[in-house]
């Protein structure tokens, strides 16, 4: 239900990953498995087993993408000169009529490499000061 909610922050997005939700899912289960375990019983050891390897390898899937992750790419320097490349990666509805406006952000940004697809250009003018950057 999460994943259908327009929203940026985090605790919501993270909904949209199903490692998370699968881990999620097997930590409560083990939580209520211990609840109910019978230390006698194989059935319940190898099922116990299986529950805590599963989550393990769940977290050991997600670990890379988390802050607790060393940085595989090391942050550019400032002042590149010229080794900057500016890319422009547009999204605009073939019903769009703006292509004024389009074009106008094209020479604004005077980029080296620009890719196109189709959603509104309504939705990129937000984010025209992160092209600029």
């Amino acid at each position: 239900m999460l994943s259908h909610v327009r929203s940026a922050q985090w605790w919501i997005r993270i909904a949209d990953f199903p490692r998370v939700q699968i881990a999620f899912a097997l930590a409560l289960v083990s939580g209520i498995f211990i609840r109910y375990f019978d230390p006698t019983s194989a059935l319940d050891a190898s099922f116990g087993l299986a529950l805590v390897g599963s989550l393990f390898y769940q977290c050991f899937r997600i670990f890379p993408y988390t802050r607790l992750a060393p940085r595989q790419v090391l942050n550019a320097s400032p002042g590149g000169g010229s080794w900057i490349i500016r890319i422009l990666i547009s999204n605009v509805l073939m019903e769009n009529r703006r292509d004024k406006d389009f074009v106008a952000l094209v020479r604004e940004c005077s980029p080296d490499l620009s890719s196109g697809a189709t959603f509104s250009l309504d939705l990129c003018v937000p984010y025209r000061q992160n092209l600029m950057a």
